[in-house]
């Protein structure tokens, strides 16, 4: 079966707080431009409706861009094209403004009587509509709750909740079990962007010879993300840094840890990754990198999970397993 998700179009995944930090980078602009491309594209076959579509609901995207006069610079230019795709723009952008605003006007009700989590998922929907009209309201839930988006992707691996998985993972007591894939990686994605400065972290227990299990980070799509895994080879703990592209992979880091083994047989490393701006840093049991530049600051993106048994043709019988996962700022 071939999976695709365009995650910018997954409304139930935007329930996390999409935070620019630092000076706007063509990273943090992308998700704009190519909106903008797909939808003159779109135009140009002459499915216009196709090419409104695109404009619509990109907001949040627009809200990423740090620096002011290149977000106002892309969103004139946004509103001009949709303006000219669309005749009911104008009337779609009041409308919009009058949903947002309703919007905040509850989640302030919510959070005024300490349901904060509630009135966070209210003003990521209103974002969706109008990003302006919910900035206040956002700073002022941000003092009340504190390290939001950090929060709310730790509760989606605590409770399951992802924007895109491969196989039916299993999560319970704080621990997370991928699915036995006989011939293919699990994959998680956690239904909540994390900003573009973090630190990600799990404890990752394999079970077997070959066992692959590791972190994902950066994902725009199913094609595109950072990933750090850690596998056992020979009896060996080996570690492995790298870009995911649609040509396939780009090693960044490569290390040889220690492997640990447990009276059972399982081996555990501590993974730990951390970006700040440009600059990557990854911990894998004792070994740790040199700072990797990766060119531009992250866009506010998805994290999460991939693994393999490593047994070819397991229906059932030992996985790969995540603890203490934790992203943090």
């Amino acid at each position: 079966m071939q999976f695709e998700v365009n995650l910018r179009w997954v409304r139930a995944a935007g329930f996390g707080l999409a935070v620019s930090i630092g000076v706007t980078s063509p990273a943090q602009e992308k998700p704009v431009r190519d909106a903008i491309s797909k939808a003159e594209a779109a135009r140009a076959e002459g499915k216009t409706e196709r090419a409104a579509a695109e404009l619509r609901m990109i907001a949040t995207e627009l809200s990423c861009v740090a620096d002011a006069d290149a977000r106002k610079s892309l969103t004139t230019e946004v509103d001009a094209l949709f303006g000219d795709l669309d005749p009911l723009a104008p009337r779609l952008k009041k409308a919009f403004a009058a949903a947002a605003g309703k919007l905040v006007a509850v989640a302030e009700q919510y959070s005024g009587k300490g349901w904060h989590r509630s009135a966070l998922e209210l003003l990521v929907l209103a974002r969706d509509f109008d990003a302006a009209s919910t900035k206040e309201a956002f700073e002022d839930l941000s003092k009340a709750l504190g390290d939001t988006v950090a929060t709310r992707v730790n509760l989606d691996f605590a409770a399951g909740e992802a924007i895109y998985t491969k196989g039916k993972w299993v999560i319970e007591d704080g621990v997370i079990r991928s699915p036995p894939m006989p011939e293919h990686f699990a994959s998680y994605f956690s239904g909540n962007r994390v900003p573009p400065e973090f630190s990600y972290s799990a404890r990752v227990q394999l079970p077997s010879e070959g066992a692959v299990g590791g972190l994902l980070f950066g994902i725009s799509s199913v094609e595109e993300m950072y990933e750090v895994v850690v596998f056992r080879e020979n009896g060996q703990g080996h570690g492995i840094v790298s870009r995911r592209h649609t040509d396939g992979r780009t090693k960044l880091w490569e290390s040889r840890p220690e492997a640990p083994f447990d009276a059972d047989g399982n081996v555990a490393f501590d993974v730990r990754v951390e970006v700040r701006g440009a600059r990557l840093r990854c911990w894998i049991g004792k070994e740790e990198s040199e700072p990797m530049n990766l060119g531009d600051p992250l866009a506010p993106g998805f994290v999460g999970l991939t693994g393999w048994s490593g047994r070819k043709g397991l229906v059932t019988g030992p996985v790969v397993e995540w603890s203490n996962v934790e992203v943090t700022r």
